[in-house]
């Protein structure tokens, strides 16, 4: 929220997540089931910021398969049940920085990069296709008002990638960015979701000042 202040942006920002939270359906806390995913629905955000993963990763949840289903429905969820419908970010999670510990860090640094792309591909197709399909039938176009949005946010690399640069960004575990590696990770953030933020302002204003008479 202090971000979106300094840049003089009216905004409201809330934050819905919950420590420890997985995106699998069956694992040790599964966002599913918290009270914070209705929440979400009741609000009706225009841009919601996801960041799964980690907590999948631990050596007692993780499961490729169930992981690229279960993420790609929440995210379908989170399009489908709000109204108007909202952009939806991804972001990859940071990388690990230990091994031999709870989190499998070979699933954060190798798999996790890879599967967030395609999970926000996905997410977009099951609800576009069935639209653009019908639109080609009918021989028009789908509204873009109607269409979902999304993208990835690529926290990974800026706090360090593969390559694990940034280790100074890092709590002692290895795993939870420290105060540096926190501002860098909203920082990284907002500077992605500013521009949509704009555009969508931007739009609105316009809309409004058609309605003036």
């Amino acid at each position: 929220q202090a971000l979106f202040d300094r840049a003089g942006m009216n905004v409201q920002v809330r934050g819905f997540g919950v420590c420890g939270a997985t995106a699998q359906k069956f694992a040790d806390q599964p966002y599913w089931e918290e009270r914070k995913l209705e929440e979400v629905r009741v609000w009706r955000p225009h841009f919601i910021v996801t960041l799964f993963g980690t907590n999948d990763a631990k050596s007692n949840n993780w499961d490729a398969q169930s992981f690229q289903k279960d993420y790609r429905d929440l995210c379908v969820h989170f399009l489908e049940r709000q109204e108007p419908r909202p952009e939806l970010l991804l972001a990859v999670p940071p990388p690990a920085y230990c091994r031999g510990a709870e989190i499998l860090s070979d699933v954060v640094n190798g798999d996790l990069p890879e599967l967030i792309p395609k999970i926000s591909e996905e997410a977009r197709g099951v609800i576009n296709r069935p639209l653009e399909e019908q639109a080609k039938r009918a021989r028009s176009t789908v509204p873009g008002e109607l269409l979902a949005k999304t993208s990835v946010v690529d926290t990974f690399t800026l706090l360090g990638g593969a390559s694990l640069k940034r280790r100074s960004y890092f709590a002692e575990d290895g795993i939870h960015p420290n105060q540096r590696g926190t501002e860098l990770l909203s920082f990284v953030i907002f500077a992605d979701l500013r521009s949509k933020v704009r555009k969508y302002l931007r739009k609105r204003a316009d809309e409004s000042a058609k309605e003036v008479p």
